[in-house]
Formats: C-alpha cells, sequence, structure tokens
C-alpha cells in the first residue's frame, strides 16, 4: 500500500513537472518603473565657476573732504563662487512607452538653483580709507552680498550657459530612459514634449 502511495504521489510530481515545463516559454511583459529619475537629479545639474570680486566704495565728506579724504572709504575682496543651474526634478514628466517603445519625456526650463561661495578662495579684503575712516563689517558683509547677487543676475541671463545645462539634462535623461528600457529587454526612444 505505501508501494502505491508512493507511485500515484510521483506520478503527479511527474504529471506537474512536465505541465509546467511548457509554461516556461510564456512570459509577461515587464513594465518600465521611471521612479529612478529622482536619483538621476543630481547628474543633471550643471556647476559653474566664477570668479568673482566685492567692492564697495564711498566718497569722501564735507568741504575739506576731497583735501583730507575724509569719510573716504573702499573695500575689494576676490573669491571664487559657484552657481549650480538645473532643472526642477519635480516638474520633470516621463510617460509609458507606446507600442513603437516611444517615450515622452517632458524637461522643464533650466533655472539657477543655487549660488554660494567657495570658503577656501576667499581672501582678505583689500581696504582703503581716508583721514578718521574706517570700513565697518557691515560695510564688507553688504559689499560681499551685493557681489552674490551681481553673479546669480549674470548666471540667470548667460543664455549659453543655461542652454548647455538643459542640454545636458535631456541627454542624461535619454540615456535613463534607454537604459531603464535595455534593462527590460526592451528598446526605448525619447519623444521630448
Amino acid at each position: 500500500m505505501e508501494r502505491s502511495r508512493l507511485a500515484a504521489t510521483l506520478s503527479v510530481v511527474l504529471a506537474l513537472s512536465v505541465t509546467l515545463a511548457g509554461c516556461g516559454g510564456t512570459q509577461e511583459k515587464k513594465e518600465p518603473d521611471f521612479s529612478g529619475v529622482q536619483a538621476v537629479y543630481e547628474l543633471t545639474t550643471l556647476k559653474c565657476y566664477y570668479h568673482n570680486v566685492a567692492e564697495g566704495k564711498r566718497a569722501p565728506d564735507g568741504p575739506l573732504g576731497p583735501l583730507l579724504r575724509t569719510g573716504y572709504k573702499k573695500v575689494w575682496q576676490e573669491y571664487d563662487g559657484v552657481v549650480e543651474v538645473g532643472v526642477n526634478v519635480g516638474e520633470i514628466s516621463i510617460g509609458t512607452p507606446n507600442a513603437e517603445g516611444e517615450v515622452e519625456v517632458h524637461v522643464p526650463d533650466v533655472q539657477v538653483m543655487n549660488v554660494y561661495v567657495d570658503k577656501g578662495s576667499i581672501q582678505d579684503p583689500i581696504t582703503e580709507t581716508g583721514f578718521f575712516t574706517d570700513v565697518t563689517t557691515e560695510e564688507k558683509t553688504t559689499a560681499f552680498q551685493e557681489a552674490q547677487k551681481t553673479m546669480e543676475e549674470i548666471a540667470r541671463k548667460n543664455t549659453a550657459m543655461l542652454s548647455q545645462a538643459h542640454e545636458r539634462a535631456k541627454k542624461i535623461l535619454e540615456g535613463y530612459v534607454k537604459n531603464v528600457g535595455n534593462e527590460i529587454g526592451e528598446t526605448y526612444t525619447v519623444k521630448w514634449v
């Protein structure tokens, strides 16, 4: 009796293995997962380095000011600044592939993301003053802040740099979409919208 149970069990296992062996030929098509675009965002950011000068100046005061230079102040400080230009990752949209493997991708306009100072490049300010006049810390800070604003304005108006950053973002996103397709055995092309 035990032999017949063993034989019956083996028959069922053999029948199932033969039946299931035929199922291996049909694979379900995998859906692409573009959620990793957040990680790609860092690569799309373009860093531009600027050499900047913070300068503040005040003319001499009073009737004898030009002669005695009372009230005259000048501060000059050089440093390197970094402007990060990129796209807002929250505004990037990647559609699902159509039957031809075409994926619609929207890349928003490039914008200045960050402006900061390379702290290691800051030099001591050079100051020049007239008789009975000092340059205050506040005046040095104001000159520095104005220089930062000017650097950001220049970056915002630099159309060549902004265009380069936009093309770089598109190239990296296109590579990302194609790699996601390759991972699941599909060939995707990008259609920019």
